[in-house]
């Protein structure tokens, strides 16, 4: 869901530390905090730490920030869109992972809610896209038009439909997780659970899991820190 104003806490302006393709900031963690909606930094911080930390020899997965789900809905032109997803090499990618937001404009952040799209060429029914969502139904429109877009940029030379199946996916239990189980999801995924274990999941693990992510923040800081030293 969207996340509150950088200045809805004191200090929101300091810098904790730069990861990856994520540049976080005080305002950022203190989204961690229960009750608080993910923004697009935190999920990006999370997805990356992820791939490089959890996961890094999925080297045929493709952990893709938010701004690249946007960029594909709101780019009309099929080469344009090409082009600018050309160096995440999607077309040779046997999985790739896109957070989900609902914001209907492309030119500012809003939204209010996320959820998670797979793509699995290997899997077993065929090359096709799953849609984990903690709120069942809730992103399911935009997660198939997303689909659609990225079919021919994933399987370019495929001329049937690549289907978009509404995964089992554990249920958020209160207003603001949804960006905490999009990254539990994928975190999931990425460390070997099933579909079957992910299913599973507690809704009450939304919790433990943004400690888990202000204790990786908490991380990050500290080796920042310590490097300048």
């Amino acid at each position: 869901m969207a996340a509150a104003s950088a200045a809805s806490f004191p200090g929101a302006t300091e810098h904790w530390f730069d990861y990856c393709g994520a540049s976080v900031y005080q305002a950022d963690v203190d989204l961690l905090r229960p009750g608080q909606w993910l923004n697009d930094i935190v999920i990006t911080f999370a997805v990356d730490y992820v791939s490089h930390e959890l996961a890094p020899d999925r080297t045929s997965w493709r952990f893709c920030h938010p701004p690249v789900s946007a960029i594909a809905r709101f780019e009309d032109d099929p080469e344009d869109l090409r082009h600018s997803l050309f160096s995440l090499r999607l077309e040779s990618r046997d999985v790739a992972l896109f957070p989900v937001n609902d914001n209907p404009f492309g030119h500012v952040a809003g939204g209010t809610h996320w959820s998670l799209l797979v793509f699995r060429r290997r899997d077993p029914e065929g090359p096709r896209f799953l849609h984990f969502d903690s709120r069942a139904g809730s992103n399911a429109a935009v997660a198939k038009d997303l689909a659609g877009r990225l079919a021919k940029i994933v399987c370019p030379d495929r001329f049937s439909p690549v289907s978009v199946v509404e995964a089992a996916c554990p249920q958020q239990n209160n207003s603001s997780d949804c960006g905490v189980f999009t990254v539990l999801v994928a975190e999931a995924l990425g460390t070997g659970a099933t579909d079957e274990a992910i299913a599973a999941i507690p809704g009450t693990a939304g919790a433990a899991h943004r400690r888990t992510l202000l204790a990786r923040c908490e991380e990050m800081r500290r080796k920042t820190a310590a490097a300048k030293d």
